[in-house]
């Protein structure tokens, strides 16, 4: 049986940037898969909102299946 990949969408503040696997939107992005990573932590996601107010760092959303995370946005 196959590996299943997740598919995600990578925005900017409220800007789409680009959708695909970990691995896809590493390239695209030119940044590691552990950046990506961090990009979805709660610590990063929390962080972001307290900044000057202005939501405006790359987060990371996984489309297919549950992100625990997608809440706090």
């Amino acid at each position: 049986m196959g590996r299943v990949f997740g598919i995600y969408a990578l925005y900017k503040g409220e800007k789409f940037l680009c959708e695909g696997t970990k691995e896809e939107i590493s390239k695209k992005m030119n940044v590691s898969t552990k950046t990506l990573d961090y990009y979805r932590t709660k610590h990063w996601i929390v962080n972001r909102r307290s900044r000057s107010g202005v939501n405006n760092r790359r987060i990371l959303i996984k489309l297919n299946g549950n992100d625990k995370f997608t809440e706090l946005q």
